[in-house]
């Protein structure tokens, strides 16, 4: 960590950062799973704007879409 962060940015850096280790620590097959569900969870909360959504992944990833 920066020695120069005072305690209070010490604790919320490693409480921000330690999920992200956890997941690290995932097998792949745990990861992309879990995005997996993440990612229709965020498609059935946002479903009014799903169409755009589809329509700018398809904008930025071409050759993958359906």
């Amino acid at each position: 960590m920066n020695p120069e962060l005072n305690l209070i940015q010490k604790i919320q850096l490693a409480l921000a950062s330690f999920p992200l280790h956890l997941l690290a620590a995932l097998p792949q097959t745990a990861r992309l799973k879990l995005g997996q569900t993440i990612g229709r969870g965020v498609g059935i909360l946002i479903r009014k704007r799903r169409h755009i959504m589809v329509h700018n992944l398809t904008l930025a990833f071409p050759k993958q879409s359906h």
